[in-house]
């Protein structure tokens, strides 16, 4: 019985100085991760380590959110009705999605004489950086402009005035 009590007597002496080892192992530990963390701290204090810097850039929209690109023109003739299919290739060129776009639809000739100036507006959406074809149809008749853009070699398109929603 003795023998017991002694044993628990030596245990109850040594528990201190087992939890002084645990609370010195810890204290290193935490120097250590003190120590760590200063490094860090003066390499991004260096002057050279502004040109690191952890925020990430935004990106700003573009001026001109649409591109346009006149690819071919179709001539129609149905019975009496004439007129003309302009195929444009439209292109968003921000990175966010366009819900509708509006401008002024510019078609010049090769001399940069303007033939076709009219409002253009688009309500479907656009995704970012995506491309589609949309097909306009110009109406013959006493509109000159259907006569001038039948002639044209060398056709460009432009948007004018855009106003994009996103």
């Amino acid at each position: 019985m003795r023998f017991f009590i002694l044993a628990g007597l030596m245990w109850l002496s040594f528990s201190p100085l087992a939890a002084a080892e645990v609370t010195e192992e810890r204290v290193r530990g935490v120097e250590v991760r003190v120590q760590r963390l200063e490094t860090r701290v003066t390499a991004l204090e260096r002057p050279g380590a502004a040109g690191r810097a952890a925020a990430p850039v935004i990106q700003k929209e573009p001026a001109v959110p649409v591109a346009v690109q006149f690819l071919r023109k179709h001539n129609v003739v149905e019975g009496d009705k004439f007129g003309l299919n302009l195929y444009l290739y439209f292109q968003n060129l921000s990175i966010r999605t366009l819900r509708s776009f509006k401008g002024r639809l510019v078609l010049s000739d090769e001399k940069g004489a303007v033939l076709y100036d009219r409002p253009f507006a688009w309500n479907e959406p656009l995704l970012g950086s995506e491309t589609m074809e949309i097909m306009i149809t110009v109406l013959g008749g006493k509109d000159r402009a259907y006569l001038r853009l039948l002639k044209a070699k060398g056709l460009t398109a432009k948007l004018q005035k855009q106003e994009a929603v996103y």
